[in-house]
């Protein structure tokens, strides 16, 4: 049988056709599809991205500036070509502003900084920081922040925010109350075994001023320091010849020429300064040679049982008409805390106590009159003590033997509400520097002791004006 013939080359390509329009249908419908899906993808992942924006929005609109700022943060991040990018920056700015704007009015101007910053460091180009006045407005809330940390005698973050609002180019009123601040938190010197230094309370600007140097006190201005240049400088109190430095330029003079003298006080109302000598005192002007020396104690009466009592000047009072002592009766190891009249000739008592072990130990480590006049401070064997010029209202700041200090320096800060102090730890023979509040919360301040050697033990002043990182270096 034979096989049946091809069909011809127009009918196969005719009944082709229907076959080919049906794949080409179903390639569309699946193109279609795809179209769709992908569509939906790009819909839903655009939503998705738009999530973060109105989120933002929302918590803008309720006032949570700060967790809008996170929202429209991470919808740039995530969507930096958007069109909603430029739109979502100006959002941060409205954020930043508003919220420094809303916690001035709770007083909490710190965060109003934290916020005013950011604006103009990283947004300054957003209509809310150009129209806002938010150079002005960081200025203000930067002024009113620094007079918070003060009054609250946290002077590190009052240094820190008052330091940059002097390095800006803020208004000629906000400067000028800076540098009041800061005057008025003042400064520390102290000795090392490498000679006389000075420091801010926040640690910064430690300088040298004295290669050799011990017992600094400070002029009223604090401009000028005024110390004793020890034969050697050791851990021991020697006597020396009294030396001023002035503390900007670094320039030293001697004050007391071919003089022994020690625990040099600077008069808190011009240039007097009251320097022990031997067992009699002596009042000096460092602007001038003018001399005034007093008599011993035996001299001027002030005796007990026929026995002559020891003095040691540790200060003045606030108005410089009296001066702050201890009086010491060796055969008993009785301390006695007085003031005396600026000429020596009366004395009141403040308070009384016996040193520990006959006075072996030196029960007596210092003392110092607060500059607001209210409040004596002194340091002895069993801690650090603060009572009023009148002797009563004795409050005792530093338990030695609880609290594991031993004391052997203090000195009150400019406006009187902080005390700095020398003194070591319990087991350890490594004195520090630290500051103690009325809350009995102590504040290390730290030192480079490979720079500045091991503090000594009974130098320590604390006066106005900030440390300068500019200012004159020790002399040679």
């Amino acid at each position: 049988m034979n096989a049946p013939a091809a069909p011809p080359a127009a009918l196969a390509e005719l009944t082709a056709i229907p076959a080919i329009t049906i794949r080409g249908r179903r390639d569309r419908r699946s193109a279609v599809r795809f179209t769709m899906m992908l569509l939906l993808v790009l819909a839903f992942a655009a939503c998705q991205d738009r999530k973060l924006f109105r989120e933002g929005e929302l918590l803008q609109g309720q006032s949570f500036f700060l967790q809008a700022v996170e929202k429209y943060e991470a919808f740039i991040k995530e969507n930096p070509q958007s069109e909603l990018a430029a739109q979502a920056r100006e959002r941060i700015g409205e954020c930043y502003s508003e919220y420094g704007k809303q916690q001035a009015k709770l007083q909490r101007f710190d965060n109003s900084v934290i916020a005013t910053e950011a604006l103009v460091e990283k947004y300054a180009d957003t209509e809310a920081a150009k129209r806002g006045g938010a150079k002005s407005s960081l200025a203000f809330f930067r002024a009113k922040a620094g007079d918070r940390f003060f009054e609250l005698t946290d002077y590190a973050a009052a240094q820190q925010v008052l330091a940059k609002l002097i390095a800006s180019d803020a208004a000629d009123e906000y400067q000028k109350r800076a540098r009041n601040i800061l005057d008025e938190i003042g400064k520390i010197a102290f000795a090392t075994e490498k000679g006389l230094w000075a420091i801010n309370p926040d640690g910064s600007s430690l300088r040298q001023l004295a290669k050799k140097g011990i017992d600094p006190t400070l002029s009223a201005d604090g401009r000028y320091l005024a110390y004793v240049e020890p034969p050697k400088q050791t851990a021991q109190r020697l006597q020396g010849e009294l030396m001023q430095v002035e503390v900007e330029t670094g320039k030293i003079s001697q004050l007391l020429k071919a003089g022994i003298a020690w625990d040099p006080s600077w008069s808190p109302v011009d240039d007097r300064i009251a320097v022990n000598k031997g067992d009699f005192f002596q009042i000096i002007r460092a602007k001038s040679d003018d001399k005034e020396s007093f008599p011993s104690a035996a001299e001027a009466g002030f005796t007990e049982g026929g026995e002559p009592l020891f003095h040691r000047l540790v200060g003045w009072s606030p108005k410089g008409n009296q001066l702050l002592a201890v009086q010491q009766r060796s055969s008993s190891g009785k301390y006695r805390l007085v003031t005396l009249s600026s000429s020596f000739s009366e004395a009141s008592a403040v308070t009384t106590w016996k040193a520990r072990n006959n006075g072996a130990d030196g029960s007596f480590r210092d003392a110092a009159w607060a500059p607001d006049g209210k409040r004596l401070a002194f340091a002895v064997a069993d801690g650090v003590f603060l009572v009023h010029p009148s002797g009563t209202d004795l409050y005792k700041l530093i338990d030695s033997p609880s609290m594991g200090w031993d004391v052997t320096a203090i000195a009150f800060s400019p406006d009187a509400k902080m005390l700095g102090m020398v003194g070591r730890r319990a087991g350890d023979d490594t004195y520090h520097l630290s500051i103690v509040d009325v809350q009995k919360k102590i504040t290390e301040i730290p030192l480079p002791v490979a720079e500045v050697g091991a503090l000594l033990p009974h130098s320590l002043a604390w006066g106005r004006g900030r440390m300068s990182p500019s200012a004159g270096r020790a002399e040679p």
